[in-house]
């Protein structure tokens, strides 16, 4: 499982690019007996000298547990769980999507920043729709006020600091994180790849897929809730990012109320990528 990089008898060392350890071009690892094997990225030429002069470092806790404290929650995150506690109204038409855009604005300052939360989210309610508006104003205030809270604990503009600046490498669903050695570009000198299948750290025990019943996985092997056809090797990161919403790769016009298993269908599709 994951906690296989911590076993005594494993030793990992890498090398990384960038100071905060997410481009690894290098990965070696030790087993219990001795043997070593050393990983590359395909594309990436190191010479033994390059890789003998570069600084190494010792596998431990914190190349995945980076943000024990001090977490800064990317926008899509916070408002998921301001969501969950009930501190955002969902009954305001497109509250998350308005909330992740005023959270990834960029502002000078955090004075700035709440200003301008303010003003963008109350002109879109009272413009587009004043109905709702006028019968919510209420609940688009407390709205608004819980966005403001978001930015203000999440966000430090004038200190540079945010979610992007302080990456978080546990998982890799909206993130690197594992796949920055788990990528499958890692190739070893006899064509041995450092593998990133599921199955190393998961196994799946049932899936609950939309408008259907929990079933039992068959084989551990966790499915995708849409069939991604020759996209399945794609990383999470690929799709679901923290700051923007899913961009479809085909011009569908406005598919905001649509679910994608609206149109994909497991096995038997209406609509294959």
């Amino acid at each position: 499982g994951i906690h296989w990089h911590m076993n005594l008898d494993n030793e990992i060392t890498y090398l990384a690019n960038d100071r905060q350890r997410q481009d690894i071009p290098w990965v070696r690892m030790k087993d219990e007996k001795g043997n070593i094997t050393e990983y590359a990225v395909k594309d990436i030429k190191l010479s033994g000298e390059q890789i003998a002069a570069a600084p190494k470092r010792k596998m431990d806790c914190i190349d995945c547990h980076n943000r024990p404290a001090h977490r800064y929650l990317p926008p899509d995150k916070a408002v998921d769980d301001s969501i969950t506690a009930k501190k955002l109204d969902i009954a305001l038409p497109f509250i998350k999507l308005k909330a992740v855009e005023v959270l990834t604005a960029q502002y000078e300052t955090s004075d700035k920043a709440i200003s301008s939360i303010s003003a963008t989210l109350d002109q879109y309610y009272k413009a587009n729709y004043p109905d709702i508006y006028a019968a919510r104003k209420d609940s688009i205030t407390s709205s608004i006020a819980e966005v403001q809270r978001i930015y203000q604990a999440n966000f430090f503009p004038e200190m540079k600091t945010n979610w992007s600046s302080h990456p978080d490498n546990i998982g890799h669903y909206k993130v690197e994180g594992c796949f920055r050695c788990h990528d499958g570009q890692h190739f070893s000198k006899t064509g041995k790849v450092i593998r990133n299948d599921c199955s190393i750290c998961h196994t799946t025990v049932d899936q609950t897929f939309r408008n259907a019943a929990t079933t039992a996985s068959t084989d551990g092997v966790f499915q995708h809730p849409v069939n991604l056809g020759d996209k399945g090797s794609w990383q999470c990161a690929s799709c679901h990012k923290h700051d923007k919403p899913f961009v479809h790769p085909l011009k569908l016009g406005d598919i905001s109320r649509f679910q994608c298993a609206d149109c994909h269908k497991g096995d038997s599709l209406k609509m294959k990528l």
